[in-house]
């Protein structure tokens, strides 16, 4: 497809090239270049007539010494001897009325990120590729923030790569095209190999853009490309400044989470950037609104962070902007956007509808029975308020009403040839309604949200599939309420149990409604659909009232 169509009798020579894609509005071949490209790099004159409109632009790099020449010169004498010269290159050239470049050496750099098409490589690949003939797929997990690249001993089908989970991000493609007529790898650009000279350059890169333009994909496995993707810089900037006038209105959508991951228990918070010096237990959108006022630019939101440390405030775990820790979705020119950790993408239709629904049909709302999270004091001095941490909070529940909870917190089950202590089949185990209760005071962020799901299902799954582990779970529960009353428990197990998560959360401020983040509901919807699949009785999601942090005075 992508390799020509010369004959020869001998082997015929094939090159390798990688296309970059201007964005629609860019017209002239040197609008692609960065300012700074534009302004040093030297057009480089036509030794032989080419049969298309094209520039060579270049930037020559002065030989410096690699950075790890002088670690080896502390044991070596290299004394500057060892030195890399780097250059890069671009022939800018139309095809199908659309600006493209075609880099070489660090060529690349020379181009404007904002102006190129961000899924130019993966969709032509999409294109290129059979969904069973896949080599490489280099992929990101929103649910878990796991990002990797999975190469097969051979080529094989797309499903391989475990890239069919609702939250899985395909960053690059790569493998041999469909008439196998060549290797295609694409990301952000395309790299292919080709029988095509630099003299056909624009009948390559007019097969490049109509690929890219195709839509044939949808019909095959990679219409999982449809379902989340990221947007580029300029569309970016468009739903930053409606995310900024929505936070500004009286009734936001969105809300603050925190984007760092952090296996210690936090103690406090604090708002570094918002003019006051205050440690509170959560740090809400409108706690921060409160605090600072309007926010009038997006700079604003970078500049405003938040804090977190330890239970005793003795050390920092992390701090971030308010603008990466927002979470929430909005609708523009008829698709539904969402910012996760600083990042926009577009979602699909489909998969929104998929998840709304599967939060509704799961979420039971506020536990108004249920045990409120209580503040208590920590800190250095024992002075700073705080939100109780899980471990205790759990025991307080137990305490509470001994009568219908046992403590599953820290009870680990031993799984066959898994090493290390086991699993928590629950947090709480509900002996009057039969419920593996998991607890989380929420951070609301997308990716521990998704994560503590994902570990519910786990352990439903293991508990479900391993007699073992049912076995050991049993034992502690007959531990706790003796033999005769466990063994009744376990008569209708698992069609009469419930897997149950409930989060430690405070409500929307504009709506009063308990939610958790859109990419936490796509995971969800996967738990919710696998665990049921398994025999139990429903997959459900509640709230614990989180007692109210002081607000500080603005």
């Amino acid at each position: 497809m992508l390799g020509g169509c010369r004959m020869v009798e001998e082997v015929e020579r094939r090159f390798k090239y990688s296309f970059h894609l201007a964005t629609a509005p860019t017209e002239k071949l040197e609008d692609f270049l960065t300012d700074t490209a534009r302004e040093k790099s030297q057009p480089m004159p036509l030794r032989v007539a080419l049969p298309y409109e094209c520039q060579l632009r270049y930037i020559s790099l002065p030989p410096t010494p690699p950075g790890w020449s002088t670690k080896l010169d502390e044991f070596f004498e290299v004394d500057g001897k060892i030195k890399t010269a780097g250059a890069a290159g671009a022939i800018l050239l139309k095809a199908k009325g659309r600006v493209l470049a075609c880099t070489f050496g660090f060529g690349h750099t020379l181009l404007d990120g904002d102006k190129r098409e961000s899924d130019f490589g993966l969709l032509v690949a999409a294109n290129s590729l059979s969904d069973s003939n896949v080599k490489l797929v280099e992929k990101a997990n929103l649910g878990s923030v796991i990002r990797d690249a999975t190469q097969a001993a051979g080529i094989t089908r797309l499903q391989e790569f475990n890239v069919d989970r609702a939250l899985s991000l395909v960053r690059r493609l790569s493998g041999r095209e469909k008439d196998g007529s060549g290797a295609i790898s694409g990301a952000s650009s395309v790299t292919v190999t080709s029988k095509f000279d630099i003299d056909e350059l624009h009948t390559l890169a007019s097969t490049l853009v109509e690929l890219y333009d195709d839509d044939s994909y949808r019909d095959t496995a990679f219409i999982i490309l449809d379902k989340i993707r990221p947007v580029d810089a300029v569309s970016a900037g468009k739903l930053d400044e409606e995310l900024l006038e929505d936070i500004n209105s009286e009734k936001p959508s969105f809300e603050l989470g925190a984007p760092e991951i952090t296996t210690e228990p936090v103690g406090f918070m604090t708002m570094p950037g918002s003019g006051k010096r205050v440690q509170l237990p959560d740090v809400t959108l409108t706690i921060y609104k409160e605090a600072f006022g309007h926010f009038g630019t997006i700079d604003d939101l970078s500049k405003c962070r938040v804090a977190n440390y330890n239970v005793d405030g003795k050390y920092k775990l992390g701090e971030w902007s308010v603008y990466r820790g927002l979470v929430g979705s909005l609708e523009y020119e008829k698709a539904r956007y969402a910012i996760n950790e600083g990042r926009w993408y577009r979602i699909d239709k489909a998969l929104v509808e998929s998840a709304n629904q599967a939060f509704a049909a799961a979420s039971k709302g506020l536990d108004k029975a249920f045990l409120p999270w209580p503040l208590v004091t920590g800190g250095k001095k024992n002075q700073t308020i705080v939100y109780e941490v899980e471990e205790l909070y759990n025991k307080r529940v137990v305490d509470n009403d001994k009568e219908r909870f046992v403590l599953m917190d820290q009870m680990f089950v031993a799984v066959p040839n898994m090493p290390g202590p086991g699993i928590e089949v629950c947090d709480l185990l509900d002996v009057k309604e039969k419920r593996l209760i998991h607890v989380k005071k929420s951070g609301r962020r997308s990716s521990v949200i998704s994560h503590f799901l994902m570990q519910g299902m786990n352990s439903a799954k293991l508990t479900r599939l391993y007699d073992a582990v049912r076995d050991g779970f049993l034992q502690h529960v007959v531990a706790a309420v003796g033999h005769e009353s466990a063994v009744k428990l376990f008569a209708d197990f698992p069609a009469g149990w419930t897997v149950e998560f409930k989060f430690g959360d405070a409500p929307i401020a504009s709506t009063k409604d308990y939610t958790i983040p859109f990419f936490s509901r796509v995971t969800l919807d996967d738990v919710k659909r696998e665990v049921e699949a398994l025999g139990f009785k429903a997959v459900e999601v509640s709230f614990i009232k989180l007692s109210n942090p002081p607000v500080p005075k603005p």
